[in-house]
């Protein structure tokens, strides 16, 4: 199967959750082995659904999981690793000890070192290639090991979609720059829905313009248990009911692919996030620091997502551009706008307020 996706030129990603069942063959060996957090006696403790969490503070606990993770998927070419449920999900904070010391201690610093034990195979394993994994938790120095971060489980709402749109701006001031959300969001919507299509589009308008551009979530109906992919329904770009405008979007995001990386070398130079606040590029500017449902998306992008249904403009915020005869150009009508301003932005169901740096005294408009 795995050389069969090569064949199309993709690569396979497989989730693993940290958790060890017990009727699991691994199970138990690393009970006796001292590999599953314990209580304060000593005694492994299951989760509300008798599931156990691996000690991965403990250097024995990380080889033993990346020896399973290499004969079962690295032998077989998969080398990227989705990291669910890594806060992680289901533990007993209150009565947790990870390798001799109480949850308090260690808080959510398990999930790097869980992390850490993919970073260190793969690394083991491909010490020449790139790597990354995407993980729903991270925390300092989870950079460091080429993690992806995702927002996690979010509802499929109008008011989810704007709180990401300041969340993002958050991470990335925290020095995390590769980060994304489930585009329209995870929690149960139905493909019937109306506003939901609407929101959608809207959300793939946002999500083209984060570091990563990711569909994920689920949908209903759901499909039938005898078909692949049952526990949820179709989420399929070709099935929604804007498909064309949202094919454009993916159009628009491939075309910026150089951009894109290019920023995110900047990003592993010295930090910068790719995608930040107004008020990054424009420190002086005090209207920037209000402007927080609009960011930048490097240096020449001017991002305002759309957020209200059925709403016909949006209200945006155009600071000022220190470079001389620099103006900003609406990239869809190619208007071009006056820098220190507000304007109210008209938008329909085929665009939204996306602005680009352009020369003032330039006929030629950006494509």
């Amino acid at each position: 199967m795995v050389d069969q996706l090569k064949a199309y030129n993709m690569n396979l990603m497989v989730s693993v959750w940290p958790h060890v069942a017990n009727n699991s063959q691994n199970f138990m060996f690393m009970n006796t082995t001292g590999l599953l957090t314990h209580d304060a006696n000593g005694r492994t403790m299951p989760t509300n659904e008798n599931l156990y969490i691996s000690d991965e503070f403990n250097p024995a606990t990380r080889q033993f999981i990346w020896d399973r993770v290499k004969t079962n998927y690295f032998d077989y070419g998969i080398k990227i690793y989705w990291l669910d449920a890594d806060e992680p999900e289901q533990s007993r904070p209150d009565l947790q000890w990870w390798y001799g010391r109480h949850d308090d201690e260690i808080a959510l610093v398990w999930a790097r070192e869980h992390q850490r034990t993919f970073w260190e195979g793969l690394r083991h394993e491909l010490p020449k290639e790139e790597v990354i994994m995407l993980s729903r938790q991270a925390w300092i120095g989870s950079h460091r090991m080429n993690v992806a971060v995702w927002s996690g489980d979010i509802d499929s709402s109008w008011e989810e979609l704007l709180k990401q749109i300041k969340v993002a701006q958050n991470v990335a001031l925290s020095g995390i720059y590769w980060w994304t959300t489930d585009i329209g969001g995870y929690r149960h919507a139905g493909l019937s829905d109306d506003e939901f299509q609407e929101l959608l589009l809207r959300w793939f308008q946002f999500g083209a313009f984060c570091p990563l551009f990711r569909l994920h979530g689920e949908r209903y109906p759901p499909l039938p248990n005898n078909e692949c992919g049952f526990s949820g329904g179709h989420n399929e770009v070709w099935l929604f009911k804007y498909s064309s405008q949202i094919i454009s979007i993916i159009e628009l995001r491939e075309s910026l692919r150089d951009y894109v990386e290019y920023h995110l070398n900047i990003s592993a130079e010295n930090g910068t996030p790719l995608l930040r606040p107004m008020f990054y590029d424009f420190n002086n500017d005090e209207q920037s620091y209000n402007a927080e449902d609009q960011y930048m998306f490097g240096t020449d992008y001017l991002v305002a997502p759309v957020y209200t249904y059925q709403v016909t403009s949006r209200s945006v915020y155009l600071p000022k551009i220190r470079q001389r005869n620099s103006v900003w150009q609406h990239y869809y009508t190619k208007e071009k706008y006056e820098g220190g301003q507000r304007y109210n932005i008209a938008t329909t169901l085929y665009d939204f307020p996306l602005f680009v740096k352009v020369s003032s005294n330039d006929d030629a408009t950006v494509d």
